[in-house]
């Protein structure tokens, strides 16, 4: 379910927690559901999305849905993220699950969709870029941040992930050679009890 924080956490923890990053456009709207909860009233839309790159993860096998928060003001809803047909994004997903629901679904990350603008450049609020997204970014005096720099971002994580799962990888090897393992024979069994299974003895001491 969209989930509301009081604190945005920066937008590199937000990529690392991310389960596909992609450019797109937003197609129909499939069908939408009140929520229940919340104070104005909320809907909940799904709406089919349009791939264009995918700059992380992979798509799923069937139709890429998306569900979506808004608010509901009589017979229009305001959802939280900017939805035109007409417009290109960037779109930061994470895997969003429902009891009882089947459906490969996902939603934005911290209302992670950003409009892209002719030179393939989306912008976010300067207090949410931390010091590794700043280094690699190449936000320009805008503040306007060019896909080619969210690819290096990309990359950096990308090592840095692969760099923690061998640093894990490492540390269970070493736990396993530290620990002694007692040696086990099998026993054959004796003549007279020929069709049972052989025993296991473990040696003295």
């Amino acid at each position: 379910m969209p989930t509301e924080y009081l604190g945005t956490p920066p937008f590199a923890d937000r990529l690392r927690s991310a389960d596909l990053i992609l450019t797109g456009r937003f197609g129909r709207l499939l069908r939408e559901q009140e929520a229940s909860w919340g104070d104005p009233p909320r809907s909940l839309g799904i709406f089919e999305l349009t791939p264009d790159d995918v700059l992380f993860g992979e798509l799923p096998e069937d139709m890429l849905r998306v569900r979506v928060l808004g608010d509901r003001r009589g017979d229009r809803v305001d959802w939280l993220v900017p939805i035109t047909e007409a417009t290109r994004f960037l779109f930061v997903l994470v895997r969003d699950v429902l009891p009882d629901e089947t459906e490969a679904i996902y939603a934005p990350s911290w209302l992670g969709v950003y409009p892209l603008d002719n030179d393939d450049r989306f912008a976010i609020p300067r207090q949410e870029i931390d010091d590794l997204a700043h280094a690699t970014l190449a936000a320009d005096e805008a503040g306007r941040i060019p896909l080619s720099g969210l690819r290096l971002l990309l990359e950096t994580l990308t090592r840095e992930r692969e760099a923690q799962a061998q640093r894990v990888d490492e540390l269970i090897r070493s736990s396993r050679a530290a620990t002694a393992y007692p040696t086990v024979r099998e026993l054959p069994p004796e003549p007279e009890s020929a069709g049972r299974p052989g025993e296991i003895a473990r040696p003295p001491g």
